[in-house]
């Protein structure tokens, strides 16, 4: 008997010792997973993902457009009409980005600002994959670019920005604020507190088809110039360099969206508030034409 419970002693002090080994192995495994994540996933991007360097939109009209943006769109070209924006073009954007499972195409109406020289685009990204077409994002951008290269942007879209950040470009993002005229205000406070002289340059109002491509490639050049993307002259695609790919891909995933979501949310939440100080008696702004 006391052989025995010597021999059982043993036994439990062995599987004592290949426990905490079994859930080493675990964490090893998930730690291995987690890391071929974080260093496959940019290479499959970077791989897969291309823009064209020459984008050809399509002027169409306004029954043109895929009756689940209509709504959206007049909305927010309404409001913009009330403060002095008239309707340049409705185009339509074919498939410009491509990557491992799906394309897309947009939609986008142009306005321009004859009294400012400011410009605006409704804009709505559809994900089109097996022939059908899903929204991805809809959101309304105002742009002012000067002819020193200066430009300020501002955008109400939800989705992070790819892009790595452009010196000469001030970009204002304010996700949730739906109304295109209190998004407008805030930009051109944003354009005041930053004390720019001069008429801003107004391409937007001749021919937006050729702006609009014209906006596309010089993003894109900028991206150039900072190192997240080449231009390749054989296919004529801009493609991610090695360096692009995992900075775009790992600025998109977890933890670090999560952060970059948190400090996009309170830097919209500060702009708006020092805008509001700024203009304590702004009567509140009548409901959206309908």
């Amino acid at each position: 008997m006391a052989r025995l419970n010597s021999f059982g002693s043993a036994l439990s002090r062995a599987n004592d010792q290949i426990r905490p080994a079994k859930k080493m192995d675990t964490g090893l495994v998930f730690l291995l997973i987690g890391a071929g994540h974080y260093i496959l996933s940019p290479l499959l991007i970077g791989a897969s993902h291309k823009i064209k360097a020459n984008i050809a939109p399509l002027e169409i009209g306004p029954q043109d457009f895929p009756a689940k943006l209509a709504v959206f769109f007049e909305t927010q070209a309404r409001a913009l009409e009330q403060i002095g924006f008239h309707r340049t073009a409705y185009l339509r954007v074919p498939t410009a980005v491509t990557g491992a499972s799906a394309r897309m195409e947009s939609y986008v109406v142009t306005m321009f600002n004859r009294q400012t020289g400011d410009g605006a685009t409704i804009t709505a990204i559809l994900n089109v994959a097996s022939g059908t077409q899903q929204v991805t994002t809809q959101y309304v951008e105002l742009s002012t670019r000067y002819p020193d290269g200066r430009m300020f942007d501002t955008l109400n879209t939800q989705q992070l920005g790819a892009f790595g950040r452009i010196p000469s470009e001030t970009k204002t993002r304010l996700p949730g604020q739906n109304d295109p005229r209190l998004l407008y205000a805030l930009h051109r406070f944003v354009i005041a507190r930053n004390n720019v002289a001069g008429r801003p340059l107004s391409t937007v109002e001749n021919n937006a088809a050729t702006w609009l491509a014209n906006e596309h490639s010089g993003s894109l050049d900028g991206q150039v110039r900072c190192g997240r993307y080449y231009l390749s002259k054989r296919t004529n695609e801009y493609r991610l360099t090695l360096k692009g790919a995992f900075l775009m891909s790992w600025s998109l995933m977890w933890p670090m969206s999560f952060f970059r979501r948190s400090a996009m949310h309170r830097r919209a939440r500060k702009i708006l508030q020092e805008f509001r100080a700024a203009n304590p008696s702004l009567p509140p702004l009548p409901p959206l034409p309908a």
